[in-house]
């Protein structure tokens, strides 16, 4: 009887604490329309609430807008020293901004502040025209590339977000291109972390820019990224948080208060870090394979890892995992990436992989040096 009882109390124990579990997972983001939580390096979703729901983004819009602005930043395309005039149309927006006047100009450094800190809808347009002539050029890339990063919800019809017909996106579109923009220019981040800053400071005109996200400085590990609000998406954010070596990124959309919205978006964002962690597999140079080739020098090599390599799991149920590799060395990629190590669950699924290099930097040898390197190796 005394078995019996204890059984029966730690079964009891453990539907509630599952029940628990479940129940706090269906209340996150209860005032949300749309909200996906997901990791940044593998874009594992976490969380997610009708992610694919087509909305208004509202500002969330400029995170697009950004990453074109970034992409033409690294391909050289412009300079942050340049200057960015304003136009009649770029002057003329209206909601967010920070009024600048026709003529005026501003480097493209301060006009990335003021779009990421106060979501300036002047410099939004202001950057698109001088990018590529007009704001409906832009537009049209903006499209391009959401389509190009898998975005299947998403249209754009301005580079602020204050269209109400055909300007659409989803939860999940958005993270998707959030991810885009952090991972590949990071630098962003140190804008839109910036809690408050000055444009035109040492003039008779100075403004004052405050973020719009008040989340920061009351997180730590937040990093930004954008909020939006017009009456039609009513309150949305994107933030982009990292801590424990994990970036995590979520986007909520369609929120009735700013309030509510920013107290949400942090509850999802600690229900990640408290439910997930990204674990370390394989070190940066672990060997798979050695090499002994008379064709290059030096003869002898070994396969390695280029970097270290992670996988991200659920705390409470770790991986198992088995890893496996396959390289191919040639001429042409001799010092270059020859081949690729997987880490897979036990159904084969890949989990994450990374790149395989040669640990020294070798050279093709001529047929002079191969014939005297197998000279030497019959003399031994």
């Amino acid at each position: 009887m005394k078995k019996l009882f204890i059984f029966a109390l730690i079964y009891l124990c453990t539907i509630c604490t599952l029940s628990f579990n479940a129940s706090a997972n269906t209340n996150l983001c209860s005032g949300a329309k749309s909200a996906v939580l997901i990791e940044s390096e593998t874009g594992n979703v976490f969380y997610e609430k009708d992610k694919d729901l087509q909305r208004a983004p509202a500002s969330m819009t400029k995170i697009m807008t950004l990453l074109l602005i970034y992409e033409a930043i690294d391909s050289g395309k412009i300079t942050k020293e340049e200057m960015v005039g304003c136009s009649e149309y770029a002057k003329s927006m209206g909601g967010s901004q920070v009024y600048l006047e026709v003529g005026e100009e501003l480097s493209v450094d301060d006009m990335l502040k003021c779009i990421c800190i106060a979501s300036a809808n002047d410099c939004a347009v202001a950057m698109a025209e001088y990018l590529y002539g007009t704001e409906a050029s832009f537009v049209a890339k903006m499209n391009e590339k959401a389509a190009e990063l898998g975005c299947t919800n998403t249209h754009f019809n301005d580079v602020t977000g204050l269209s109400d017909e055909n300007h659409y996106s989803s939860s999940y579109d958005m993270a998707l291109i959030s991810r885009a923009l952090v991972n590949n220019h990071s630098d962003v981040l140190n804008y839109t972390s910036i809690k408050e800053d000055y444009i035109r400071e040492d003039t008779d005109n100075p403004f004052w820019l405050v973020n719009t996200n008040k989340i920061l400085g009351h997180l730590d590990g937040l990093k930004g990224l954008k909020t939006g609000f017009t009456s039609k998406a009513m309150y949305c954010i994107s933030l982009v948080m990292e801590r424990n070596n994990m970036t995590l990124i979520s986007v909520v959309m369609g929120y009735d208060s700013a309030q509510t919205r920013n107290a949400e978006s942090v509850a999802l964002l600690k229900y990640g870090f408290a439910n997930y962690e990204k674990v370390k597999i394989i070190d940066k140079g672990t060997a798979y394979a050695k090499i002994d080739d008379i064709k290059y020098t030096p003869t002898i090599n070994y396969v390695v890892s280029k970097d270290d390599v992670f996988i991200v799991q659920n705390k409470n149920s770790p991986l198992d995992y088995s890893v496996d590799f396959t390289y191919n060395l040639t001429d042409e990629n001799l010092n270059a990436d020859i081949g690729t190590v997987y880490i897979k669950d036990l159904n084969g699924n890949v989990l994450a992989k990374g790149s395989l290099v040669l640990k020294d930097k070798a050279k093709k040898n001529s047929l002079m040096e191969i014939v005297m390197s197998i000279l030497h190796r019959l003399m031994k």
